[in-house]
């Protein structure tokens, strides 16, 4: 997607030059108000694009390194976690609301610590209701594709949801934007339900990801279990590199120490 916005604005790559990508990127920074985070972000997935382009000689230079940052990139802000409490709040929320697969959504995160695209793009044919597992195919890292135990809290939720069906989505009836984002739109849903719910920008979806982390930390769960869990590089270089990982009954062991108020 981000290669697909920056051709959507400079079309011609023979033709951008420094002067041209230090204006697509100070423009960027103005109009979302982009963190400097996501903005470093952005600049890596195009350099790395650059870097093919150049593999094939169709460019001579990358002019998007050494560029300088826009002094209105927001700095140091960094995503707080919700409490078990706020995320149960905002699942009543989204059920008040009718939106009932936000709910769900919302719900498959606080007892997964996944991802939303992970969560979106969750096939019906890599749940295992009967073992109480799931793969995870499709992530943003290689350490994001995983298997996860099925939290026995969230058992009902999963086989409501899936029913008698063998195949398409959890969530089915998510519909993709242009770049094939089943998460887009629901995820500005849960922008509208958070905000209404009194939370600034600090507190996103990604905040519940947090919640099940802080809460396994507080259990005292060891980093590399946790980071198994919700698809983290491992932080060891012993672990990260020579261990085959956690065991799915070491990791379910871990995601019983969650704990939320009833809903």
């Amino acid at each position: 997607s981000t290669i697909l916005d920056l051709a959507q604005a400079l079309p011609y790559a023979q033709e951008i030059d420094a002067k041209a990508a230090q204006a697509w990127v100070t423009g960027i920074v103005k109009k979302d108000g982009l963190s400097a985070k996501t903005v470093a972000r952005i600049l890596s997935s195009i350099r790395g694009y650059w870097k093919h382009l150049t593999a094939l000689s169709l460019v001579k230079s990358d002019p998007f390194t050494g560029l300088t940052l826009p002094p209105t990139a927001k700095r140091g802000t960094s995503w707080k976690p919700f409490t078990p409490a706020q995320v149960v709040d905002l699942v009543k929320r989204a059920n008040a609301n009718s939106d009932h697969e936000l709910a769900d959504l919302i719900t498959i995160d606080m007892w997964t610590g996944a991802r939303i695209e992970e969560v979106c793009s969750l096939k019906v044919q890599d749940v295992d209701l009967a073992g109480k597992s799931f793969n995870v195919t499709d992530s943003k890292t290689k350490a994001g594709v995983r298997e996860v135990p099925i939290h026995e809290e969230l058992l009902p939720t999963l086989r409501r949801l899936i029913g008698k069906r063998t195949t398409g989505y959890v969530l089915a009836d998510l519909t993709a934007n242009k770049y094939g984002d089943r998460s887009n739109a629901i995820g500005k849903r849960f922008g509208r339900l958070k905000k209404a719910a009194g939370f600034g920008p600090a507190h996103v979806f990604h905040s519940i990801r947090k919640c099940v982390s802080t809460q396994l930390e507080n259990a005292l769960v060891p980093e590399g279990i946790t980071a198994d869990i919700i698809g983290h590089e491992k932080p060891n270089i012993t672990y990260g590199i020579y261990s085959g990982g956690a065991s799915l009954e070491v990791k379910r062991a871990a995601l019983a120490n969650l704990r939320y108020p009833a809903l």
